[in-house]
């Protein structure tokens, strides 16, 4: 059985199952399945066939911070266990920020994985990306503030004290963006733990 696409927005502790172990699927996502969580358990959401292509500019105020990825864009707290994703995140925006200084905090302004932009202080056990990720172009203008920028097959951003046991990255990552004014860190599975 195919479950269609969902939105889901913001939601506080929550447990959501989403049948994997019995068969079930979520198919043909065009956007995270949800925005942001906070103390959630997340287990057995199988995603597939994602479909996410994120363009254009995107003005970024001070401290805000931008996250991408199949399953979310940021997970605090909570659990995440038995969940996979396939199809593909392709990214062409520029992003800039109206200020000439960031905030001290927003040195992770921008973080992309192909299952979560950020995990915060969670628990992660039995991860699978099968998602391609494709950036051609991520990056502040010439003589814009600097962004840092982290990606990652499963996860482009785990601060905190996140526990971390059998994840698993098979999705390429092709990183062909011509940027001046970025720090990138990469990884197949994260990009970047503190």
């Amino acid at each position: 059985m195919i479950l269609q696409q969902l939105s889901i927005i913001n939601f506080k502790n929550i447990t959501f199952d989403g049948g994997s172990d019995k068969g079930y699927e979520i198919k043909g996502l065009t956007q995270p399945l949800f925005q942001d969580t906070s103390s959630a358990t997340l287990t057995n959401i199988n995603l597939t066939d994602g479909n996410m292509r994120f363009v254009d500019s995107y003005l970024c105020e001070g401290a805000q911070r931008v996250f991408s990825g199949a399953l979310g864009r940021f997970i605090h707290y909570g659990a995440v266990t038995n969940c996979s994703a396939s199809g593909k995140i392709e990214i062409d925006m520029q992003f800039r920020n109206s200020d000439t200084t960031l905030a001290a905090d927003s040195n992770y302004a921008i973080a992309i994985g192909g299952l979560v932009g950020e995990i915060h202080t969670a628990t992660t056990s039995n991860l699978t990306n099968r998602i391609d990720i494709t950036i051609t172009s991520l990056f502040g203008a010439a003589g814009e503030s600097k962004f840092y920028t982290n990606i990652g097959g499963i996860c482009g951003h785990v601060p905190g004290t996140t526990t971390i046991t059998d994840c698993y990255n098979y999705g390429k990552i092709d990183f062909a963006a011509n940027q001046t004014t970025t720090t990138v860190r990469l990884g197949g599975v994260f990009g970047y733990v503190p």
